[in-house]
Formats: C-alpha cells, structure tokens, sequence
C-alpha cells in the first residue's frame, strides 16, 4: 500500500463519484473503474447509470440517485420461515456500527521496490542497449518477410 493513503467520507466519494465518469476517476486512484465500483457498492455509494454521463453532455440535466442513509443493524421479530416475501424489489442492506471512511492509496511516482530489486533487469537493459536498434526508412531495410510482402 502506498505510504500517502487517502480517507473519504461517504458524502465526498458519492459526490465525487456523481462529478466525473467512474473511468476518469478511478486513474486519478490509481485503480480500475471496476474497483471503484465494488468500493462504492461496499459502502452503499449510489454510482452513476448507464447513459447518465451520455445525457449531461447533450445538454440533458438526468436526475442523481440520492445517497441513502447508511442504517444500522437492528434485531427484527421474524415471522415463520415460510413465509414468502410480500414484495420483490431491491434487497435491503443493514450495516453494523458507524459511517465509514473509505480508504484509497494515491499512486506514486516511484516503481514498487520488488521491481526496483528484481534480478537480472540491468542485465537484460544493458542487453537491449547493446543491439543499437535503428527504425528502418524504408521497406527495404527491413527484414526478409517484410521486403518479401511488399513485393
């Protein structure tokens, strides 16, 4: 993990999250936009809708999905199992404890120490600069197949 974590609340990611595509956002955390998504569902973050990002740039004003309240845990009398669910729709999620903070590592400029001390990397760089590639100017120049193509 990086040594500059970043902490969020849930009303700064949802708002965040609802300010630009998830794509453009999730580089700026150095992550995938599909992870972002499993964080923002973990913490019960509303994403924006397929299309939604479509209609703002024709100009459309498309409504939010507002941010529901994050809900503890309460014990429920239960009826008898066998009893069917009265109404089928979105499943409700109750969550222990308080709000949380959602947690993202910045990225950082400088590689991972396992690749800085990997074995053999000088080796293979200095290999490399010893071939003293040069691009080709014409077809030519190239190798057999491609002079061979071109023909």
């Amino acid at each position: 993990m990086s040594k500059n974590p970043l902490t969020l609340t849930r009303q700064t990611l949802y708002e965040l999250v609802w300010s630009k595509p998830m794509s453009d956002l999730a580089k700026e955390f150095n992550m995938s936009d599909v992870g972002l998504a499993k964080r923002c569902r973990a913490v019960d973050v509303p994403i924006p809708y397929r299309g939604y990002w479509a209609r703002k740039a024709a100009g459309q004003e498309p409504p939010k999905i507002p941010i529901p309240k994050y809900r503890s845990r309460t014990p429920q009398a239960t009826a008898s199992p066998i009893t069917p669910p009265t109404k089928i729709g979105p499943k409700e999620i109750l969550r222990e404890g308080p709000e949380p903070h959602i947690h993202f590592a910045l990225p950082t400029d400088t590689p991972p120490p396992e690749a800085q001390q990997r074995p053999g990397v000088p080796v293979l760089q200095q290999r490399i600069a010893a071939l003293q590639l040069t691009h080709a100017t014409a077809i030519a120049d190239t190798c057999a197949i491609v002079r061979r193509t071109a023909k």
